[in-house]
């Protein structure tokens, strides 16, 4: 990615946690956005005003080469708005909690990525 005329690989990124003041600072590894099918696209659709309108924006995240990784920095960073490696708020939760049970349970990880395309994210 190039940013003011130099190549970067990473942006530092300040985030504030939901009602404090306190600030939190973190890397974004951004090699994997050069490669999304959404850039360049209106950013407006990711993020619906609810889960129903996501569709436009789930069929891009469809037909991504770097869905997964998308997805993966949503969970990571809690993004909590819009759509993200093909998953709304909503649906990234259940995935959290997913994970969560299953490492308590020492099961393996589901696909969450086939599981978005089949269209069943449970919860």
């Amino acid at each position: 990615m190039t940013y003011q005329g130099q190549e970067i690989e990473r942006i530092l990124l300040l985030t504030w946690t939901t009602g404090g003041d306190r600030g939190r600072i973190t890397y974004m590894d951004l090699k994997w956005v050069d490669r999304s099918a959404c850039r360049g696209i209106d950013p407006i659709i990711f993020y619906p005003v609810t889960d129903e309108e996501a569709g436009p924006a789930k069929s891009v995240c469809s037909e991504c080469p770097v869905q997964a990784d998308c997805l993966e920095h949503a969970i990571s960073h809690r993004e909590h708005n819009g759509v993200w490696g093909g998953a709304t708020e909503r649906e990234r939760q259940r995935i959290i909690r997913r994970r969560r049970r299953a490492r308590t349970m020492g099961l393996p990880l589901e696909d969450e990525i086939a599981s978005l395309s089949s269209g069943v994210v449970a919860g």
